[in-house]
């Protein structure tokens, strides 16, 4: 049974007022979807990046390779001897 009390009712059934939040589903997005999106968008942003040059000089003298590192101080100052 309902109190009233200064037109307040406590304990009876209510009708929502208009400080009731009214709760909105949250629509979910399956993982295989999310995954999908992902590796298109790891593509997309595979063919905006690009490359970075290639630190080795390479020099071929017969079957010897050789790889010089241009980013090397001390290779610099050995070939300004």
């Amino acid at each position: 049974m309902p109190i009233f009390a200064k037109n307040i009712i406590v304990g009876g059934n209510q009708p929502p007022t208009t400080e009731t939040k009214v709760i909105e589903p949250v629509k979910t997005i399956s993982f295989q979807t999310l995954k999908k999106e992902a590796v298109v968008k790891q593509k997309i942003v595979e063919e905006l990046v690009e490359p970075e040059p290639s630190r080795y000089i390479t020099k071929e003298d017969g079957e010897l390779i050789r790889q010089i590192n241009t980013k090397s101080n001390y290779l610099k100052d050995m070939v300004e001897i």
